[in-house]
């Protein structure tokens, strides 16, 4: 088989019932992807159009959150755009970004928006520096998210592998302060003094229940074996 005919061959195979029309009785290869190309590749208006609509339903949400694919589609689409002569101002582009965020980010927008009021109409606004701030603060917020938890649960962040007891082998507490080689310390009910109300007790109870917690805690992450 020539190789025309081969890759008009193959063409069809990959082509739906209503391409497959649009080419019936072309033989020639190089035809057939003319002839395809006219009828569906996107020209002048439609091509704008459609890059557009994409544009304008961009959103951060829509991206997963994720803010480096968020920017790097609206950088690709206005890119586009320019080299088809239809150039965007940085300034519209900078409110668009800055109004499709989440709202994790309206401290910062507000922020943003305030720095960009003191720049004259003449002078444009640096994309490259806007968007390395909202990729900052991204960070910023993904670093914080464990302290967060931990707050919102009213407990403290605890590295578990902080201490290790050489007696159970599990984090949390030293082997003096090991409830398994010394059951007596492990705090009893009615162990504290009551009614007493004094600063000592209360630090005694807090101290007990931080331990309480530790211990807890690494019996669920180190379960022994």
């Amino acid at each position: 088989m020539e190789p025309s005919l081969k890759a008009s061959a193959i063409i069809r195979l990959s082509l739906e019932d209503g391409p497959l029309i649009q080419v019936k009785g072309i033989t020639d290869a190089i035809i057939i992807w003319n002839r395809l190309r006219t009828l569906y590749e996107p020209k002048g208006f439609s091509s704008e159009f459609l890059l557009s609509k994409e544009l304008f339903s961009t959103t951060l949400a829509k991206q997963g959150y994720s803010i480096e694919g968020y920017l790097t589609r609206i950088t690709r689409l206005t890119s586009d755009l320019a080299a088809r002569g239809l150039i965007i101002p940085n300034k519209v582009i900078a409110a668009y970004t800055l109004s499709n965020l989440s709202s994790e980010y309206e401290y910062t927008v507000a922020i943003i928006s305030q720095s960009f009021r003191g720049i004259p109409t003449s002078q444009d606004i640096d994309l490259i520096e806007l968007f390395g701030q909202l990729v900052d603060e991204s960070r910023r917020q993904k670093g914080k998210e464990p302290q967060e938890v931990a707050m919102a649960s009213g407990t403290k962040p605890i590295n578990a592998t902080s201490k290790k007891c050489s007696f159970c082998h599990k984090g949390g507490h030293s082997v003096e302060k090991c409830w398994k080689k010394h059951p007596e310390q492990k705090p009893q009910k009615g162990q504290l003094a009551k009614g007493s109300g004094s600063k000592q007790n209360e630090e005694i109870s807090l101290n007990t229940e931080e331990e309480y917690a530790l211990s807890s805690f690494s019996d669920y992450i180190n379960p022994s074996t």
